[in-house]
């Protein structure tokens, strides 16, 4: 392979990551991509409203209290989603994920109203209070699956289908997550890249558990380093040119 320079190649007139970033907004699958998430809400308050609530039982969880207030709504937008829809948005538009909890909160205050947060455990933070706690959770788990997001771009400069690196970035989510749920692997469970995932509900205690947080940065921060790491060495040993 000759290893001549282009033509009319400078480095220095590249594009920068601005155009690059305006590029990536005005793709279809990325707006396709923020579109399903501030969709996300809304399909969840109509399927509230068509749901049967039921007779009520002996103990509480997320989806009993969800209609409780804007953000009880906008807390189980998160744990729902985040195990698999915030996966694939991740791997297209990291934005994306910050975008979920606004638009709920905004949806849960026309249905639900401004009231506390309520716990499944019974404790209870104001509107104010709770509506930071959901963002500063939309943000971990942002940066928690950045290690999704690092691994679906080496799997893209490893392939020729943009939709296999992505498909296969969430896949190894998927299946980290059913390792998780084997507890007879025990102590194993604490390296897989998916085993903090949901360490963000710390957030929503008055007193706020900040360890296991902690720890699912440092796993995502590391597991990120590792794949971009490989996606730069494996680019740079590309033929960009054939």
């Amino acid at each position: 392979m000759s290893t001549a320079p282009i033509t009319g190649y400078r480095p220095r007139h590249t594009l920068p990551l601005r155009v690059e970033l305006v590029r990536q907004l005005k793709r279809r699958r990325t707006q396709v991509a923020f579109g399903l998430v501030a969709l996300l809400p809304v399909i969840l308050w109509i399927a509230f409203e068509l749901a049967d609530d039921g007779p009520p039982t002996a103990s509480l969880n997320l989806v009993d209290l969800a209609k409780g207030s804007a953000a009880n709504f906008a807390v189980f937008a998160l744990f729902a989603s985040a195990g698999f829809l915030l996966v694939v948005v991740v791997a297209l538009s990291l934005a994306a994920i910050l975008l979920l909890p606004v638009v709920a909160l905004l949806v849960g205050a026309l249905a639900y109203g401004t009231g506390n947060l309520v716990t499944p455990t019974g404790e209870s933070l104001t509107f104010a209070t709770a509506a930071g706690r959901v963002l500063l959770g939309a943000v971990y788990i942002a940066v928690h699956l950045i290690w999704v997001a690092a691994l679906a771009m080496l799997l893209s400069v490893s392939t020729d289908a943009p939709l296999g690196a992505v498909g296969g970035a969430v896949m190894t989510s998927i299946v980290s997550q059913i390792l998780d749920q084997i507890t007879a692997l025990e102590d194993l469970r604490n390296v897989l890249p998916t085993h903090y995932g949901n360490a963000w509900a710390g957030l929503l205690s008055q007193q706020v558990d900040w360890g296991d947080m902690t720890r699912g940065v440092f796993s995502a921060v590391l597991y990120a380093a590792v794949f971009g790491a490989l996606a730069v060495w494996r680019f740079g040993r590309k033929d960009v040119t054939s």
